[in-house]
């Protein structure tokens, strides 16, 4: 039941997000930044399923460091509130992207939940081993995308107080 309520809430976040790439679209910002932030969300809606996963950075449309730029100008030329969160969290998420995760995505096997009591034992004996056999590297990027999460995090906080009226 959590589990449901966690899909629909990411599911609608990404809504969300692709909400905030239109309405940048037409803000007043340079062109290449419009650009940028809308490639990005199509990089988004293709590669981050379940916001579980580390992927390859070879899946952004440019460097972090251009996306960071783009939806950073994009942040300076708006001040709804609703937008300034999704902006921000488009920003958290480029800690997905990591270098050298290669082709596919590192993710625990998670199963749809749904189908798991159709599973025969064999099938969920597999998983089970699967689950266990990918742990060690599951941990390792997981380590590291939340290590960048917490840095972006910082940096969005600093974005903040910069917007702030005196």
């Amino acid at each position: 039941m959590a589990i449901n309520r966690l899909l629909k809430s990411l599911r609608h976040e990404r809504r969300q997000i692709d909400r905030a790439i239109r309405v940048v679209a037409k803000l007043e910002t340079p062109s290449a930044c419009r650009d940028l932030i809308s490639r990005y969300g199509e990089a988004l809606a293709k590669h981050a399923e379940t916001y579980s996963e580390a992927y390859d950075s070879q899946h952004l449309p440019a460097t972090k460091a251009e996306i960071k730029a783009a939806l950073r100008v994009s942040l300076d030329c708006t001040s709804d509130p609703e937008l300034i969160r999704l902006l921000e969290n488009g920003y958290l998420l480029l800690a997905m992207f990591q270098d050298g995760v290669g082709d596919k995505p590192i993710s625990p096997p998670t199963p749809d939940l749904r189908e798991l009591g159709h599973m025969s034992d064999g099938e969920v004996g597999a998983l089970a081993r699967r689950t266990v056999e990918s742990g060690p590297l599951c941990r390792h990027w997981s380590s590291i995308v939340d290590k960048e999460m917490h840095e972006l995090y910082a940096e969005v906080q600093a974005m903040r107080r910069g917007r702030k009226p005196e």
